[in-house]
């Protein structure tokens, strides 16, 4: 199913393309080409088109002569002028335009949803198990802008073109997958779906201001992150298209509710704290038996009644005491896996329902690493900046405030609300009004 859609959206950009670009025209100038602010990646395989078209006709043809100085830096110039200024004129046929975006969009979308799966076909499409290196290269440079694609090709730049296969790369893309989705899961999405936003404004006159869901549950699955692509498959049927605030909201409850938990396998199970009058440490992921179990119910307080005494109540090591709801049941507290029906999940349309102060510190949040980055991403290395704006945000005692002042701030400097290092910050400040002192 997944497959079948993201060709249908391949063939609908294609389409949309196609409108803008020919327009029942008989031929097009590359220079009103220029003009669309078309993909760049569709650009530069029309200007490298371009180019290869002014080889091989030749339009420019100097007769040399002793009595002319063609070396002379004015003819030079004057002469790559001449060219640049034919290459702007360069005429295409509706089919080589075609041909264009089939080859360019195609590569582009599919970097954007699938990038592991498109870099391995970059990769392995003459041989089975022959790399090339220019086939890395290339992969570098059309990666540029997306952190998976840009960490694998740079890996592989540095590896012998032939040491690595395809079960190399796949264990590879793995270990990637971990480093860049891993520790900061909501604000790599967010910085995927943000790249392809771009790609969508790029090819939409009017822009696109949602992706249908499947097209998101692609990249969840793509990117390792199993946990959220199960959360999603709940969610997608009853929302068809989702917008980047759509897709934050629900990344960001799913971590606050869920309080995810990454074991090597990049892959675990979500729980959530059950009742804040409930002991708060848990059993860690290892110790925890993965298996079907009655819901449990909460005991009220750990005084044994007569007929509690004849059904074997056991309390975990955690401290959590749990009475099973049949007298056989296991004694061994299962793991509580988040779905969004659940009557705990924070809604962040009702957010002036947070818990009550007081609220640690930001500064004791944020990490050295984030600290330096915000500073020189957002701040611009204006570190007093910096300092008055964490001021101001410890002032407010509530989550809205101080994301008002966020906003502010971003909008002031022109910075993207969806940008890795705005995303991060968003998450850091969210969580200092709803951690309940948890880091």
């Amino acid at each position: 199913m997944l497959k079948e859609t993201l060709q249908d959206e391949r063939k609908r950009l294609a389409s949309a393309l196609e409108e803008r670009m020919i327009d029942g025209k008989q031929r097009i100038a590359f220079a009103e080409l220029k003009t669309l602010e078309l993909p760049d990646m569709l650009l530069g395989s029309l200007q490298k088109q371009a180019k290869s078209i002014f080889k091989n006709e030749k339009p420019i043809r100097i007769i040399q002569s002793d009595r002319f100085d063609f070396s002379d830096d004015k003819i030079k110039d004057e002469l790559t002028r001449l060219r640049d200024i034919l290459l702007e004129q360069v005429y295409f046929a509706p089919t080589e335009i075609r041909k264009a975006i089939n080859l360019s969009m195609t590569l582009h979308f599919d970097l954007a949803i699938q990038p592991f799966d498109t870099a391995a076909a970059i990769l392995f499409q003459n041989a089975d198990e022959k790399k090339c290196r220019e086939s890395i290269e290339i992969l570098n440079n059309i990666g540029e802008k997306l952190p998976p694609v840009k960490a694998l090709s740079e890996r592989l730049l540095v590896h012998d073109a032939e040491s690595i296969d395809r079960d190399g790369l796949s264990k590879l893309a793995d270990v990637i997958k971990a480093e860049v989705y891993a520790e900061n899961p909501v604000s790599s999405m967010l910085f995927d779906i943000d790249y392809l936003k771009q790609f969508y404004d790029a090819i939409f006159e009017n822009g696109e201001s949602a992706f249908a869901a499947d097209v998101v549950h692609a990249m969840l699955r793509e990117r390792g992150m199993s946990d959220f692509e199960k959360g999603f498959e709940e969610q997608k049927s009853q929302k068809k298209f989702w917008n980047i605030e759509d897709i934050q909201q629900f990344l960001e409850r799913f971590l606050l509710v869920g309080q995810l938990q990454h074991d090597n396998s990049f892959s675990s199970h979500i729980y959530y704290s059950e009742k804040e009058d409930e002991a708060d440490t848990r059993k860690p992921a290892s110790d925890i038996e993965v298996e079907p179990v009655p819901e449990a119910h909460e005991e009220p307080e750990p005084q044994r009644t007569a007929k509690a005494e004849t059904e074997q109540e056991d309390k975990p090591k955690n401290g959590i005491t749990e009475v099973p709801t049949e007298p056989a049941a296991p004694s061994r507290r299962s793991r509580n896996v988040f779905h969004f029906d659940d009557t705990d999940l924070i809604d962040r349309k009702k957010i002036e329902y947070q818990p009550p102060g007081p609220y640690p510190s930001l500064e004791s949040i944020i990490d050295n690493k984030s600290r330096n980055l915000f500073i020189k991403k957002i701040f611009k290395k204006d570190k007093l900046a910096y300092l008055e704006f964490i001021e101001n945000i410890e002032k407010k005692e509530s989550w809205k405030e101080a994301k008002a002042i966020l906003d502010k701030e971003l909008n002031a400097r022109k910075i993207s609300h969806f940008c890795r290092e705005a995303v991060k910050l968003s998450d850091l400040i969210f969580a200092r009004y709803f951690s309940k002192g948890k880091f």
